[in-house]
């Protein structure tokens, strides 16, 4: 049985999309929808709220086009709880150090206040986003912690 995370020093990011008003008809986008998800970093659980926008002016050109923040993705991997950090962190330790997932799991409780139970299958993910070689864009980011 899962057992529940402590989320009590938890942090909310609220994302949105760089563009505000719509490249056709230059008027301000409105919210379509909205959606949460938990994102467990190496410091700490945060709560992503990720709000995606369209243009509400029927007469535009692109009305049915929906503008996701990029920044979630310079968090996380889609579909993924873990945090960017997490996954680097444990490639590194993998390939680098050549440590086993047992001695992966050591590592990290000492390391992070948080616990984070591994289950992990190194072949699920791409190599190159494991092994470190992906870069996120620090622009991103740097707007997404500021942007709180």
């Amino acid at each position: 049985m899962r057992t529940p995370r402590e989320r009590g020093q938890s942090q909310q990011l609220d994302l949105y999309p760089q563009l505000q008003e719509c490249p056709e008809c230059h008027q301000t986008m409105h919210e379509r929808y909205h959606k949460q998800r938990w994102i467990v970093r190496l410091d700490q659980h945060v709560k992503v709220v990720s709000h995606f926008l369209e243009c509400a002016n029927t007469a535009c050109t692109r009305p049915a086009v929906v503008y996701r923040p990029q920044q979630e993705d310079a968090l996380a991997l889609r579909g993924y709880t873990f945090g960017l950090d997490v996954v680097a962190r444990i490639g590194e330790l993998r390939y680098r150090d050549n440590l086993s997932i047992s001695k992966i799991r050591e590592q990290l409780q000492a390391e992070s206040p948080l616990s984070i139970s591994l289950k992990l299958d190194f072949g699920h993910f791409p190599r190159n986003q494991i092994a470190g070689k992906w870069q996120p864009d620090e622009g991103l980011i740097a707007g997404a912690w500021e942007a709180e």
